[in-house]
């Protein structure tokens, strides 16, 4: 009996070794490889093109909003999506600009944005692509197949953006006609709020990992890719939460910067998010590596 609780320890004590050890190595291995692909300079370039795309990008938003008869309704629905991932500076921002352009001609909103719009967006998928080649220690493609891919994948993540921002606006909007015709109870709307929640980390994750799985230029497995898109999810909701927090108590950027605080806040904001989303890449070579390492030393 007291030799096979000792041949049980062992085994348990192994097992703990070996896992303590492949963590370790897997945060050297990230550490190390996310400093040799330049994660941070290539965040940067990502941040800076994002800001280039995402004001033409509202103002595709706002063109179709401006269809409906409930158009105010819809913006404000919006906003209200976008308090749950964004900084509030960064919310007065987009306010703004939205109640500035709702009330603009549509052919005026689609002939000034639509060209900056998809030019923009896809150069800003390029640098992403560039970010997830380097992960892996890959040269980009050539430059017009690099650009299509990439304008393709632009169009897809706006659809899908836009499909999944409908439905989750489209949620409250229904919520509230329910509430005409039969009393909801307040328990189902907690559970509601925090389903929409949910729904948008699993919707974040999905797109992430398709991303990762289309830019990468090498043949790759779409559920490879799902580790870092759901490490980099949960990092970019924990770190927006904190940035937030830090923003509210020990932020001074109103008074360093003034007027600009906002955008300078945003651009910060871009920054931390494309440098975590490039992280995820880099986590699935690091961890691909890892087990294949493994793989090969156990056999």
């Amino acid at each position: 009996m007291f030799v096979e609780l000792y041949m049980r320890y062992q085994q348990i004590k192994k097992y703990l070794t070996t896992i303590i050890d492949l963590s370790i190595k897997f945060i050297r291995d990230l550490f190390n490889s996310s400093f040799k692909h330049d994660v941070p300079g290539t965040a940067a370039e990502g941040a800076y093109r994002a800001i280039l795309s995402f004001f033409p990008f509202l103002m595709v938003m706002v063109s179709l909003l401006s269809q409906s008869s409930h158009k105010y309704n819809l913006v404000d629905e919006l906003m209200e999506l976008l308090r749950r991932f964004l900084l509030p500076n960064s919310i007065t921002i987009i306010q703004s600009y939205l109640e500035n352009f709702v009330n603009i001609p549509v052919k005026t909103i689609i002939s000034v944005s639509i060209f900056a719009f998809f030019w923009f967006g896809t150069v800003y998928f390029c640098a992403i692509g560039k970010g997830i080649a380097k992960a892996y220690g890959l040269s980009v493609r050539p430059l017009w197949r690099d650009l299509f891919i990439h304008f393709m994948l632009f169009v897809f993540t706006g659809v899908f953006l836009v499909a999944f921002s409908a439905l989750m606006i489209l949620g409250p909007i229904i919520l509230k006609l329910l509430n005409v015709y039969i009393e909801v109870p307040k328990g189902i709307t907690f559970l509601l709020g925090k389903l929409r929640i949910f729904t948008s980390v699993v919707g974040l994750i999905i797109l992430l990992s398709t991303i990762y799985h289309i830019s990468l230029p090498k043949p790759s497995s779409w559920f490879t890719q799902l580790p870092g898109a759901a490490c980099s999810a949960t990092a970019w909701v924990i770190s927006t939460g904190a940035f937030s927090l830090y923003l509210q108590h020990f932020g001074l950027y109103e008074k360093t910067y003034g007027s600009l605080a906002g955008l300078i806040i945003f651009l910060v904001w871009l920054y931390i998010s494309n440098g975590i989303f490039i992280m995820g890449a880099e986590i699935n070579h690091t961890l691909d590596n890892l087990i294949r390492d493994y793989k090969k030393n156990t056999n």
